[in-house]
């Protein structure tokens, strides 16, 4: 791409002896292509220092970022890849008077939509792909900066899916909470179909448990024991235990009573009700004398 859009050809590429820059097939493309390949020494990182230094410099800042914002490591990808931009954006010893973003395409580039890594965005959600009580946007993580679009790269945690919106409310302030968000999660559902039964009371376990015996008792009866054992079935004890309503259902109980009484209506039902208020009075007055105007 660089020479396409440049039109400078790459003639020398110098690099460490790592096991990606040796392979048989990236030579191949060297010698097809007339680029010779240099080879550092090994543990030299001197001999290729501007890019070893520049490396340096983004994994400072993509650790700083991380740090910043208390995200995991699994984020150091999107750190460096908006570290990277930051540094394109930003002034160079190597180009006087210029950045390299502008020595590279020749314009100015701005700042003003620059925001903090890893703050939280609340993306809008297009009511194309929303129903009608859902909410009109979306928490998520700021990662970075779309290359091929004029957009913003986001991740939601919740859903594990990447976001490239344009319509963003950020809070620079704040970060993910990530033991708080978790724990919200997962207490929102819970297995309908478990039952009463599938805990088990500690106190029933003991009564399930045979008594000890004497060890000249368990000597002598041990043979009668078995071969009642292997002719008698075992006899099934019902649980005594008084059945109850689990403790988390009083929540949904007690705030479906509530919603109950929001959407209860106090409108009058018969005209008896109707005729003692002044409101409904002067309605019907106002309706009889339209009719009346109107001869219908």
């Amino acid at each position: 791409m660089t020479e396409k859009q440049s039109g400078q050809y790459l003639k020398i590429l110098r690099s460490d002896r790592g096991g990606e820059y040796t392979v048989k097939l990236f030579e191949d493309f060297c010698k097809e292509h007339g680029i010779i390949h240099q080879l550092t020494v090994r543990y030299t990182p001197q001999q290729n220092g501007v890019a070893e230094r520049k490396n340096r410099t983004i994994l400072d800042m993509a650790r700083s970022m991380i740090k910043g914002k208390h995200l995991p490591r699994n984020f150091w990808a999107e750190a460096v890849r908006c570290a990277v931009y930051l540094l394109n954006r930003c002034p160079t010893k190597s180009v006087r008077n210029m950045t390299p973003d502008e020595a590279w395409s020749g314009k100015k580039p701005g700042i003003g939509h620059l925001k903090i890594f890893g703050c939280i965005a609340y993306a809008h959600v297009p009511e194309q792909i929303r129903k009608k009580l859902d909410d009109r946007g979306e928490k998520c993580i700021f990662i970075g900066y779309d290359e091929r679009s004029k957009a913003y790269r986001l991740y939601n945690p919740l859903t594990k899916k990447l976001i490239i919106s344009r319509d963003i409310e950020f809070d620079e302030a704040e970060h993910w909470k990530w033991n708080l968000e978790e724990k919200k999660v997962e207490g929102l559902f819970f297995n309908e179909e478990q039952d009463d039964d599938d805990f088990i009371n500690q106190d029933e376990q003991g009564d399930d448990q045979s008594p000890q015996q004497n060890p000249t008792e368990s000597s002598s009866s041990n043979n009668s024991r078995t071969e009642n054992s292997e002719i008698q079935p075992t006899e099934v004890r019902r649980s005594t235990r008084e059945r109850r309503v689990p403790e988390r259902y009083k929540d949904y109980e007690t705030q479906n009573i509530s919603l109950f009484c929001l959407l209860a209506s106090s409108d009058p039902i018969t005209y008896e009700e109707a005729i003692e208020d002044d409101k409904w009075k002067n309605a019907m007055n106002e309706e009889i004398a339209s009719i009346e105007r109107n001869d219908t």
